[in-house]
Order: C-alpha cells, then structure tokens, then sequence
C-alpha cells in the first residue's frame, strides 16, 4: 500500500500524520520535495532521497518535413516478451529499483506490468519500436490526450545502443504525435539518467521542473 505525502502546506508534518498513515494501512509514503525547506522536512522525518525527477517538454512548430520517411513500426503482440525485457531495461536508474527497501522482486513487477499494459492500451495509446534484423532493439510509449503528447517508457537493448536507435525513436515519436494534432509533449526522467538527458537534449527537449523524491517507509 503507497501513498502520497504532500509537502506545498508548510511545515505540518508531525507524529500525529505519520500516526495516521500508518493507521490507515500505507507502508510507503511518496514525497516530493521542490525546495530546500522541503528537503528538510523531508529529511526531518527520516524519509530518504531516492531520486531526482526531471520533467522536460518539447514544443512542436507544424513543420514536419520527409513525410515520406516516416516509418510508423508499432509493437504488436508477437513483440510482447521484448517489450517487457526492454521495459525491465528502462529501470536501471528507477527509484523503485534503487531503493533498498524495496521488497525483492516488486520493481521488476511493477515494470513488466507497464510493459503489458503499455501493448494492451491500457497505459499507452502506442508503442513505437526499432527493429535490428527483424528484432525489436528499441521502443517508447507514447499517450495524448487533447494537444498534450507525453513520453512514458523509453529504452534501447544495450546491445544495441551507440547506434542511434534512441534518436531516431524520439523523432518517429514526435512525428506521431504532431501528425495526432498534440502542439508539444513532455517526459520523466532521473536526474541521475546522464545518458537520457542527452539523448532528449539533442531531440529538443528542455527541463521545465527538476524536484527530489523521498521515500518514506513506515511501521509495520
């Protein structure tokens, strides 16, 4: 059971709220900490720094070009096994995965869940991918809802990575996305994902927020 603590009020945190998580059944409590006042309120109750997200945005201009090279290669149901691994991929700097509470076995949970709901529709409306030989090496998930476009997973095979698959993939997504009327679209990341944020960098991507994640674990 996870739940949410919100740190915008001020410093209200005390035993009495800790008390009441824990009563009503949360073992872990999220908290995101946009300023140093609530890093230290953060901090202050003993929950610690697992992540720092970054939100980045890309605006569109409607001046798609070459649409004659635009290759629009969706993941099917037959590539589910490589969507899943590659989703299992995609969460090697994922705070789930860093922390060393985490119970043995959930993060790899939570992401293969994604991975098939990303295929099935239920968390994405597309799943674009690359292929090496015939082979899925590379994917992103993509949603719009109205003008708004959002990246969710992203990953290349680190087999096959240093060959541009990751470029090409955030370009082919930007391209579905503009031709579905979306004007600009955004993405999470990890502060620490050096590698991603070039990657976004390079395809137009600017940060808009960048806050610190705590996880808070509480009483049995």
């Amino acid at each position: 059971p996870v739940g949410r603590l919100d740190l915008e009020y001020g410093d209200w945190f005390g035993d009495e709220i800790l008390l009441q998580a824990s009563e009503r059944g949360f073992r872990l409590c999220y908290l995101f900490a946009k300023t140093p006042e609530h890093v230290q309120m953060a901090a202050r109750i003993g929950a610690v720094s697992v992540d720092s997200r970054v939100v980045l945005r890309q605006d569109f201009r409607g001046n798609l070009t070459n649409e004659s090279g635009f290759i629009e290669d969706l993941a099917g149901l037959a590539d589910l096994p490589a969507v899943i691994d590659l989703a299992l991929q995609s969460a090697e700097n994922s705070r789930f995965r860093i922390d060393p509470r985490m119970p043995q076995g959930k993060w790899q949970e939570l992401y293969r869940e994604w991975g098939r709901k990303s295929l099935s529709g239920e968390m994405a409306d597309a799943v674009l991918v690359e292929r090496l030989q015939g082979k899925v090496a590379g994917m992103i998930t993509l949603q719009r809802k109205g003008e708004q476009g959002s990246i969710g997973l992203f990953a290349v095979d680190e087999r096959a990575r240093g060959r541009g698959y990751g470029a090409r993939l955030l370009e082919r997504a930007r391209r579905w996305l503009e031709t579905r009327d979306c004007r600009h679209a955004t993405v999470v990341t990890q502060g620490d994902n050096a590698s991603a944020l070039r990657v976004y960098d390079r395809a137009g991507y600017r940060v808009m927020t960048q806050e610190s994640v705590f996880h808070l674990w509480l009483p049995v």
